[in-house]
């Protein structure tokens, strides 16, 4: 949604992850999905399927959030409502560096659907 996409391109850099719900919700007037990734799954793993509908046809903004190599901590991982399955590859190491994560993941979500090409 172009709309959408120009009032989150305009949110600056926030203090911490409160700040940033905050600033959204003042922006767009909606509460987001607060969303992160992660290379384990938990009890609220979504699919890349899922969260893609979420925002094609959703009504909610969604803050994506990238931890570092560390991750982010457990604690705050449990206040999101939901993280994004791990991106798996030929085999069972799925652990990249945050910028080749964000970049599959981004596509994932935001990318061209070439599955439904004929």
């Amino acid at each position: 949604n172009p709309d959408r996409a120009d009032a989150l391109s305009r949110v600056l850099w926030q203090p911490d992850i409160a700040s940033a719900v905050q600033t959204i919700v003042e922006r767009t007037g909606k509460q987001p999905y607060v969303v992160t990734t992660d290379a384990r799954i938990y009890p609220n793993t979504v699919s890349y399927s899922f969260m893609r509908k979420q925002l094609q046809e959703g009504d909610r903004p969604v803050l994506l959030l990238f931890g570092t190599g560390f991750g982010i901590e457990a604690e705050t991982m449990a206040k999101f409502d939901y993280i994004l399955e791990p991106v798996y590859g030929p085999c069972d190491y799925n652990h990249l560096c945050v910028r080749s994560a964000a970049a599959i993941i981004l596509d994932r979500l935001a990318g061209e659907a070439w599955w439904e090409k004929n």
